[in-house]
Parts: structure tokens; C-alpha cells; sequence
């Protein structure tokens, strides 16, 4: 059986984009504004991890 080896960079970009699921409800513009910002960073961070790290 293989063995899945997640890192931290990656259970976190996980679990943001679970968290800030685009589908929340009634937000406003900003709210989902700064949503979108947040996921666009966490991803960016991601890539630099696999360009920098792996």
C-alpha cells in the first residue's frame, strides 16, 4: 500500500480552501474579496514551497 506524504504547506492550503468555500452564503463584496486574497496567498505560498523546497 502506498503511502501518502502530505506536508504541512499542503494540509494547510487544504484546509483554507475548505474553509473558505466560495459557496458560504451572503457575504459581502469585501468579505469575499478578502476570501479570494487569502486563497491566492496560501496557494502562492504553496508554490514557492514546491519551486523552493521539492
Amino acid at each position: 500500500m502506498k503511502q501518502l506524504r502530505i506536508t504541512q504547506f499542503e494540509i494547510v492550503y487544504l484546509l483554507v480552501y475548505m474553509i473558505f468555500d466560495h459557496d458560504i452564503g451572503n457575504l459581502s463584496m469585501d468579505a469575499t474579496k478578502i476570501i479570494e486574497d487569502i486563497i491566492e496567498q496560501v496557494a502562492t505560498e504553496l508554490h514557492n514551497h514546491y519551486i523552493q523546497e521539492m
